[in-house]
């Protein structure tokens, strides 16, 4: 797996839970590929925004920062995020927890209450609960192993025992591990286990049994040309719709890369850079040890440096890593409100460090803050932030804390106030302007030390 294909297969699983959660849950899907779902378009039964996604997305996210945060494996570390993922909303878009399957509810609540000793594999071995909660998040494992087959089938097996251990969930994360790693959904390994690939279309499975989600998705790449075919044929038996797609995606973006995903696809994305940049990190873990690397030949060993000069040349020139600062600045704001809240721009400093590119915010009516990075593309094409900034946990709950402080309880205006106003937390109304509101947030010019926001 390269890194083009390692972007393609986590971007991918986005793209397939973005693209499919507008149809779970729904039934009766059509052949009439002219009535078929086709874009990114949000809303389905958990109400998400365009380029919105579920928990698939946010597990598959948990999963690789545990990887990135160990640099590595690390069960503990994982099962770590899974908890704050469910109880803290962290890995998702919303700052919650959308959706959660049964399985994963009652693995995660006895890892919660676990007694001290007690293992970090809480997933269920009975038969009857064998959900596709393993599969759907997996492609981190594999990315983080691209050259070692045996490490990448352990470690996807591995994750999956957390919320999912039963057999079959075992099997198919191990061949689903297997598809990734060879970018090839042919491989003689999975065989027996794969439909026919003469199976009728409107035969094809659609419900969130591992077994089911698994040959779905593999018909749909064994009979597919295009990483966009391969999604459409997946999502659009509805069903599980989210999950399928997340699954083919992965296998699809790792067959095609992330150069053939269709670009409306990747632009309609929340978090897109973000999840290009994990995958990239991921990458990097899996090049060879020294040992392995004195073993290459001459030819392989060029090869090797060639690419990782290209992979610290991105990084270098893309990305900045952030700790937590002394100071925080936010000014330069510009900003408007709807009947969802207030949403707007302004310019970040941290410490001495300008970003010159406005960030883009919303505050919800419940009034949690929300971060949009800008982004760009470099000149080879790859997307990216500007910079690309991978803020801290503490720093980004510092921010977010700051926003948040100047717009308590914010909801939107009653009948009587009309669409000019605003209700917000002391139980009054009043008519106010955005660039009223603009005026709060000067007072944010002066610097805020971010240790004293953290510990509030």
């Amino acid at each position: 797996m390269n890194q083009d294909q390692a972007m393609g297969s986590l971007l991918g699983l986005a793209i397939g839970d973005a693209l499919g959660t507008t149809l779970e849950f729904t039934s009766n899907p059509t052949s009439d590929r002219s009535q078929w779902h086709t874009e990114i378009t949000g809303a389905g039964p958990f109400e998400v925004p365009v380029g919105g996604w579920t928990d698939d997305t946010s597990m598959a996210l948990a999963l690789g920062y545990a990887y990135k945060s160990k640099k590595g494996f690390d069960a503990e570390e994982i099962g770590a995020n899974f908890l704050k993922w469910w109880l803290d909303g962290e890995y998702s878009w919303a700052n919650r927890c959308i959706d959660i399957g049964a399985a994963t509810q009652s693995a995660l609540t006895r890892l919660k209450h676990r007694k001290k000793g007690e293992t970090v594999y809480q997933g269920s071995t009975h038969p009857y609960s064998s959900g596709n909660g393993g599969i759907m998040r997996l492609a981190p494992s594999v990315i983080s192993n691209a050259r070692n087959l045996d490490k990448a089938v352990e470690e996807s097996i591995a994750q999956s025992r957390i919320t999912h251990a039963s057999d079959e969930c075992c099997l198919y994360a191990a061949l689903l591990a297997r598809v990734l790693f060879s970018a090839n959904p042919f491989i003689f390994e999975v065989e027996d286990y794969v439909l026919p690939d003469s199976t009728p279309w409107e035969d094809l499975p659609s419900s969130g049994y591992v077994k089911d989600t698994f040959q779905t998705a593999m018909w749909a790449a064994r009979n597919s040309k295009s990483f966009e075919e391969c999604l459409l044929l997946a999502v659009n038996r509805r069903g599980d719709a989210d999950t399928i797609g997340a699954v083919a995606g992965q296998i699809a973006g790792a067959m095609y890369g992330y150069k053939a995903i269709p670009e409306r696809w990747r632009k309609a994305l929340v978090w897109r850079d973000q999840m290009v940049y994990l995958a990239v990190c991921l990458h990097d873990l899996g090049l060879p040890a020294n040992d392995d690397y004195q073993q290459m030949g001459e030819v392989q060993q060029q090869r090797f440096n060639d690419r990782s000069a290209q992979v610290r040349q991105f990084l270098k020139d893309n990305v900045s890593v952030h700790p937590t600062p002394a100071e925080i600045t936010i000014s330069e704001i510009v900003m408007d409100w709807s009947a969802s809240g207030i949403s707007g721009t302004f310019v970040l400093t941290l410490d001495q460090l300008v970003f010159e590119k406005p960030i883009s915010f919303s505050i919800a009516q419940n009034g949690k803050p929300q971060i949009f990075l800008p982004q760009f593309h470099s000149p080879h094409g790859v997307p990216c932030s500007y910079p690309a900034i991978e803020l801290t946990k503490p720093t980004t709950k510092a921010v977010h804390g700051l926003l948040a402080s100047f717009f308590p309880n914010i909801k939107p205006c009653n009948a009587i106030d009309g669409p000019e106003g605003i209700r917000y937390g002391d139980s009054l109304s009043k008519r106010m302007e955005p660039s009223e509101y603009a005026e709060l947030f000067i007072k944010l010019k002066r610097p805020h030390n971010l240790t004293m926001m953290v510990d509030e």
